[in-house]
């Protein structure tokens, strides 16, 4: 009889690696057109890949980023 591996995690225990624009999107709480425009001024730093049309990034870039965002948008509010 074979006993489980430990610290075996199933497939839903793990966040995926990378992120689409509309997860990003909703992880920063802002529209996806506002993703692709950060995009194409060179303004969104996060490691990232184009794939065919879908643009995929790194989920630790992603969280780097959302933590300068959040800086950036409560300086412009005050």
């Amino acid at each position: 009889m074979s006993r489980p591996v430990s610290g075996f995690m199933e497939p839903h225990d793990i966040a995926p690696v990378m992120m689409t624009v509309p997860e990003v999107a909703r992880y920063l709480n802002v529209p996806p057109n506002t993703i692709y425009s950060m995009i194409h001024r060179g303004r969104f730093q996060c490691q990232g890949i184009k794939v065919g049309r879908v643009w995929r990034f790194n989920r630790e870039s992603v969280e780097d980023f959302s933590r300068f965002y959040k800086r950036y948008r409560k300086r412009l509010a005050d």
